[in-house]
């Protein structure tokens, strides 16, 4: 999910606006449903706010960035969060921001770089530190999520409320860790090499999900805009190439498989309907 920007970083109306529009595109985000005239209100007003240079024009960049990932609009996607972190450089929201649409968008590397940065930045902010490891967990950063979790936890001794979403599956495959553990840096090695594999054939990363196994296993769905018979192609493409490039493909912890952009939102509403 979108994090949203503290209101003592911005004057309060363009802090509330912000915080606004971040929760709806949040909502589209996390159940994959977007909503056209609700996105196009959005760019409209934040596109208002830079012409009339009202609050951080970090923000509102980064904002369109969320909307151009929401359409699918990539390389405006990179562009608006490029503007963002020059302009915001150390801006927990604009980093938490852009570590999550790197990672679901496929670019593994430029958002397991912001993730390390953010660590180094926000030692004592649960809020963060939660955001921290759920991308670290999206982007099968396991020893890392779990070293997180744990100082996560500390953060949240004295409070009753428990805002880490990926917590069950990090218990749930913790034997499996444990078991076969991997470094970090391979199981980010075999996620590229199946991402590139999409790109290779002529696609694109749109969104990812992910979901823990009966064997205490992860599995990381990379959703395309394509058919069934396209997704089956891409994961004949992704198998020979985790086969071809590596000697252990990682199957003991991790599978890496397409599915349809439409079957996000599924993914998504049987996922609430369990919870």
């Amino acid at each position: 999910m979108p994090v949203k920007s503290p209101a003592s970083m911005l004057k309060p109306a363009p802090a509330l606006k912000i915080n606004e529009f971040i929760d709806e595109l949040g909502e589209m985000s996390r159940t994959g449903k977007v909503d056209d005239f609700s996105i196009r209100r959005i760019e409209r007003d934040v596109r208002v706010m830079l012409d009339k240079k009202v609050g951080d024009p970090a923000d509102w960049y980064m904002v369109l960035g969320i909307v151009a990932y929401l359409r699918g609009e990539r390389q405006q996607a990179f562009d608006a969060i490029q503007n963002a972190l020059r302009l915001g450089p150390n801006q927990m929201m604009i980093l938490c921001n852009a570590a999550l649409v790197y990672g679901t968008m496929g670019e593994v590397r430029a958002s397991d770089l912001i993730v390390r940065k953010l660590i180094s930045l926000s030692l004592d902010d649960k809020v963060t530190m939660g955001a921290n490891v759920e991308r670290a967990y999206g982007l099968l950063q396991f020893e890392l999520a779990l070293s997180l979790q744990e100082q996560y936890d500390k953060l949240a001794i004295n409070d009753k409320t428990d805002g880490l979403s990926v917590r069950t599956s990090l218990e749930y495959i913790r034997p499996a860790y444990k078991e076969f553990a991997m470094p970090d840096s391979q199981l980010l090695d075999r996620l590229e090499t199946a991402v590139n594999a999409v790109r290779n054939s002529g696609y694109e990363v749109r969104r990812t999900s992910s979901s823990t196994l009966r064997d205490g296993s992860v599995m990381l769905c990379l959703h395309v805009d394509a058919d069934s018979d396209i997704c089956a192609e891409l994961n004949f493409a992704i198998a020979d190439a985790l086969v071809e490039n590596y000697e252990d493909t990682g199957v003991a912890l991790i599978s890496l498989i397409t599915r349809r952009l439409s079957q996000f939102s599924l993914a998504v509403e049987l996922a609430d309907m369990k919870s």
